[in-house]
């Protein structure tokens, strides 16, 4: 089915899409709509150049379920719903230490996370993203067609400091 009032590109063969078009501040109920479409086909959705207070941060996240609130990073100020991600750049390991799914130390791990670069070096600081349910080995892929079963890694090579909320 065709995306009517948002453009939607796949990205790699695995999983991941970039979704243009669309103020994530004014959606409408039928770009909502295809924004979750999207978060459904391709496991990753991805929204450049997006303006967000941390206000609009935890508004766009709660359109999505209740927020599950990470206890393992400091909460940003004021903002207790908002995990700050920091990284400086002495840090060469990526957060998590390796491949990984946010939460899964939750009886219930969240449906997924959402992340909101304020800055990001020049080069480096990808966040990588795989989909078990393409696993060769079906020891892989326990429970494929669940949304939040999309693994991330994270790299970075640092020029400059960043922090991801």
């Amino acid at each position: 089915m065709a995306y009517e009032t948002v453009q939607v590109h796949k990205l790699t063969g695995g999983c991941g899409a970039e979704v243009l078009g669309v103020d994530l501040n004014a959606m409408s109920n039928r770009q909502w709509d295809e924004v979750q479409r999207a978060f459904v086909e391709h496991g990753v959705v991805f929204f450049r150049d997006q303006k967000l207070t941390p206000e609009q941060h935890i508004a766009f996240a709660r359109r999505w379920g209740p927020i599950d609130v990470n206890r393992f990073f400091k909460a940003a100020p004021g903002h207790p719903e908002i995990a700050e991600v920091r990284k400086e750049p002495e840090q060469k390991t990526n957060i998590g230490g390796g491949w990984h799914t946010d939460h899964s130390y939750d009886p219930e791990p969240a449906m997924g996370s959402i992340l909101l670069a304020r800055e990001v070096p020049e080069e480096g600081g990808d966040t990588l993203f795989a989909n078990i349910c393409t696993a060769p080995s079906r020891r892989f892929r326990p429970a494929c067609g669940t949304p939040w079963r999309v693994y991330a890694r994270s790299t970075v090579r640092h020029t400059s400091s960043a922090r991801v909320e």
